[in-house]
């Protein structure tokens, strides 16, 4: 009898430690939801810090939560031109990505370098606003924005090697401004825009760049 004992006590053994199993496997099965939108408005604001308090300063009811991401494209891109002797006048004021492989130029399309004081400044050159992508491998350079003269950028930031986003927007009036975030993503040239779903009283042209004094 004994030999029966023990191998009904195993059987016995073995049933149960696989019933705890199952409800262990049952009561710890959670559904993670992850909530694209805001991650997405969590990685605005890390990236524009001070432009979020710019807005916020000049308007009151700017909030984060009204940038909502609108549409996702493959852009044509302009043709890659080889880099002149003039952008690399702003190679100070370039925006590297982590690795230094691409730097992107808000500059050199339209702000003119000049010397004031001793210190260089920077004096606009047209109406129109162009940001270039400069690959730093090949020593090529082409255009990922273009604005006319009631577009403004004002500032990009890379938020890893390959992906950076543009604070860019469009002045309604004087004193009205409705700002959109443009990223980009490489090397397949994308472009998701988050767009403000309203019109701030912002006056872009009271912006400070910090990295360039621009009169």
């Amino acid at each position: 009898m004994k030999p029966i004992v023990k191998l009904f006590l195993g059987v016995a053994l073995i049933t149960s430690c696989n019933n705890n199993s199952t409800s262990k496997e049952n009561t710890t099965d959670t559904t993670e939801v992850v909530d694209e939108t805001a991650i997405a408005q969590q990685q605005l604001a890390a990236a524009f810090p001070e432009e979020y308090q710019f807005f916020k300063n000049q308007d009151s009811s700017f909030t984060p939560q009204k940038f909502v991401e609108t549409e996702t494209d493959t852009i044509h891109t302009e043709p890659a031109l080889a880099v002149n002797e003039t952008p690399k006048k702003y190679y100070p004021y370039f925006i590297y990505n982590p690795d230094s492989t691409y730097a992107i130029d808000l500059y050199s399309y339209n702000i003119v370098l000049v010397n004031k004081d001793g210190k260089t400044v920077g004096k606009a050159g047209g109406p129109d606003t162009e940001v270039g992508l400069v690959d730093l491998k090949n020593h090529t350079r082409r255009r990922v924005y273009f604005g006319g003269s009631s577009s403004a950028v004002l500032n990009a930031k890379w938020i890893n090697d390959n992906e950076f986003l543009l604070m860019t927007g469009e002045i309604i009036k004087d004193e009205a401004f409705s700002p959109t975030v443009l990223k980009y993503t490489l090397p397949a040239h994308t472009l998701v825009r988050f767009v403000y779903e309203d019109t701030l009283s912002v006056r872009p042209s009271e912006y400070v760049d910090a990295r360039l004094n621009i009169e």
